[in-house]
Order: C-alpha cells, then sequence, then structure tokens
C-alpha cells in the first residue's frame, strides 16, 4: 500500500510524505529559506545564507558547505527504535 500526504504548515511551508507499505521512504520539508529531506533514513539540508548559523554550526560540531546562496549540511540517519 502506497501513502502519500502533503500538509501545509505555518509560514508558508509544506511537509511531504511517501509511506510504502507502512514505512517512511521520503521526508520533505520546504519554507521559503530553507528545507530538508530524508529518502530511506539519510538525508540533506539547507538554509539561505542570509539566516543566521545555529549554535551547533558556530561552534564546529554541525559541518555544512556553502554553494551559492545556501549552505548545505547532511543529517545523521534516522533509526526508530
Amino acid at each position: 500500500m502506497i501513502k502519500y500526504k502533503v500538509r501545509e504548515l505555518a509560514g508558508r511551508s509544506t511537509e511531504t510524505t511517501l509511506r510504502l507499505f507502512g514505512v517512511i521512504c521520503w521526508v520533505c520539508l520546504r519554507a521559503k529559506n530553507s528545507g530538508w529531506f530524508r529518502c530511506f533514513g539519510i538525508g540533506i539540508t539547507w538554509v539561505h545564507i542570509n539566516i543566521a548559523p545555529t549554535f551547533g554550526e558556530r561552534i564546529g560540531k554541525r559541518k555544512k558547505i556553502t554553494i551559492g546562496n545556501y549552505r548545505y549540511g547532511y543529517l545523521k540517519p534516522y533509526i526508530k527504535n
């Protein structure tokens, strides 16, 4: 069974979820200047350079790479217990 759901959230952002046989295969959150997606637990995040870095980025715990006007980072695999 395939389930596909799109939700409108506050601030003109959207969340998209795709489930195949009860397993989440794709999750995506898009806002005006940022967003992230996960495919089978592994993901990428992006933030516009005009948005201030988070505390983790400032102290060097979270690494991001700047390409053009966006900073891209890696999301650790999501494992549900």
